[in-house]
């Protein structure tokens, strides 16, 4: 374990590993499924009450898949900073500390949002 903690290994520049491709499709995938459920949902059109949090989770993780490619291009390239193990670790668990910040976000704010919503939409039907 002190093998896998040291600066050395943190540091060093990882290329040419066996796992490196997916590196490439873990990035395309969180840029290509934000994008396609952007497009879903602006053609369904019913995503009122969810703009603020569609919005959030939109651009943060298009930008995590763009410093993905980043990564997986330093890595393939062998650039010293950006092609170390810990660039790629703080990498992957920004997609796992977003997601629960997204996950949280939804809880405490989006659900009272979404009330608030379809609350005042429902008295404007009956209240005219």
């Amino acid at each position: 374990m002190n093998t896998y903690l040291s600066s050395d290994y943190l540091f060093e520049i990882a290329s040419g590993t066996t796992y490196q491709e997916y590196y490439l499709y873990v990035a395309f995938a969180l840029i290509a499924l934000p994008i396609i459920l952007k497009v879903y949902f602006t053609i369904r059109n019913e995503r009122a009450p969810y703009k603020s949090f569609d919005r959030l989770w939109f651009w943060g993780y298009l930008m995590i898949g763009v410093l993905g490619l980043f990564i997986w291009f330093s890595r393939d390239q062998g650039l010293p900073l950006f092609g170390t193990r810990l660039a790629s670790y703080a990498w992957l668990s920004t997609i796992f500390i977003y997601l629960g910040y997204l996950l949280y976000y939804y809880k405490k704010k989006v659900t009272k949002d979404v009330v608030r919503h379809y609350e005042k939409s429902r008295k404007e039907k009956y209240l005219k």
